[in-house]
Formats: C-alpha cells, structure tokens, sequence
C-alpha cells in the first residue's frame, strides 16, 4: 500500500486526523479500493501508536470507506454499480431537499461565500485543475448543507457525503465535460437559493446529480464492473 506524503496536523486527534488523512487518500484513488489496511504499516509510516490507528480505521468504516474484512481488520470498500446506485438514490432525495432548505433559511453572508466558493471553482476549471474543482465544490455543498439550519439534514448528509465524494471525483477526473456542467448546475443552484426559490433550487439539485450518476455510472460499465 503507497501511502501519502502528507504531514498530520497537530494538536488536532490523532484518530481523526489520521483518518482526514487516509480519507484523502482512498477519495483520490491513491489508495486503491480493496487495499488492505495494514495497523503496522500506518502507524510506522505515521509515526503514532496501534490504538489511533485502530481507531482511524473504526472512522473510516463509519463514514463507509472502509469494511472489516473476516479476521484480516479492515481493508478499502470497493466500489461499483451497485454502491453507486445506493448512494446516489439517497443523495437526489436528500441534497435535493438541503437546497430547498437552503433557499428558504439562508443568509446573505452565506449566500456571499456560497458566490466566492464558485468563483475558485471557474478559477480552477479554467486552469484544468480538477482536484482542485473538487475541493473548491466539495466546501460549496457544505455551505448549502450549512444553510438548511437543519441539524438533522446535516447528520444524514454526513454519512452518505464521503462515500460520494470518490465517485464525484471520479466523475470529474474520467468525464472533463461534467465540470463545465457542474459549475453552470451550481451557478443555478447558487442563484436560486439566493432568490428563495427552494423549489427551483431543489429541483436544480437533482437534476445535477443524476446527470452525474448516469455518467459514472456509464464509466463503470465502460471499465467492467457488474450491477
């Protein structure tokens, strides 16, 4: 397992952090899905004890990165066609009703960093950057996630939003169109919420998503992976 240059940032948890960590590196590609996730390696690589190890891998397995495998710990989740379905049905229905929310309770100072959020993502689609596209979208859905006030939301989006960012990124990585797409989709979005339009918004939302997963979904197929 290559595991990435990247320095923990301290005093922050050691779990936690080294789980951001690994995280990255499973959202990226550059830990592999069904790699083996081995404490001894980690924690030398990384410098910590077994214990925030374990525990990382525990954050991992919570957020659905991660899986234990029978009597070998814990090991990368794959993904597929299936996964994809599953993850996506359920991120139509509830980003589609965070932007709602979001149209009907948002700020304008939220409102205004939703605008400079989608000013960096054009910045870095001009200079083909995708990783940094995704960054800079993946902290544009947090904002409207923020601004449905919804606690609740927020949980539920949560534990879904890691699983998808693999297959957003893939999305953006193997389908360059899509990020021209993605940010006139958000640009609408955006302007809907900052309208109060949660109907417009939500409907935005969903459309979006689903023209995503029709085109992960066709890579999958493409590479071989199996309903």
């Amino acid at each position: 397992m290559a595991l990435p240059e990247r320095a923990l940032r301290i005093p922050e948890s050691i779990a936690s952090e080294l789980a951001r960590v690994l995280e990255d590196a499973i959202i990226y590609g550059e830990i592999e899905p069904g790699t083996r996730l081995r404490e001894e390696e980690v924690s030398v690589r990384y410098g910590v004890s077994r214990s925030p190890v374990r525990e990382a891998f525990r954050l991992l397995e919570r957020d659905g990165l991660a899986i234990r495998a029978t009597r070998r710990g814990f090991k990368v989740s794959e993904v597929g066609r299936r996964d994809l379905r599953e993850v996506y049905s359920c991120r139509v229905a509830l980003e589609g009703l965070a932007a709602e929310q979001a149209a009907a309770a948002r700020t304008q100072a939220q409102v205004a960093a939703m605008r400079r959020l989608l000013a960096d993502m054009g910045a870095a689609k001009a200079a083909r950057d995708a990783r940094a596209y995704f960054a800079h979208n993946v902290a544009l859905t947090g904002l409207i996630y923020e601004a449905t006030g919804n606690e609740t939301l927020q949980r539920l989006l949560s534990r879904i939003e890691k699983q998808a960012r693999r297959y957003r990124f893939m999305a953006y990585v193997t389908r360059p169109a899509l990020i021209a797409q993605s940010e006139t989709g958000n640009r609408r979005i955006i302007d809907a919420i900052a309208d109060g339009k949660p109907e417009t918004a939500r409907d935005i939302t969903e459309g979006l998503i689903r023209t995503s997963w029709k085109a992960i979904d066709a890579h999958l197929e493409s590479a071989g992976f199996d309903e």
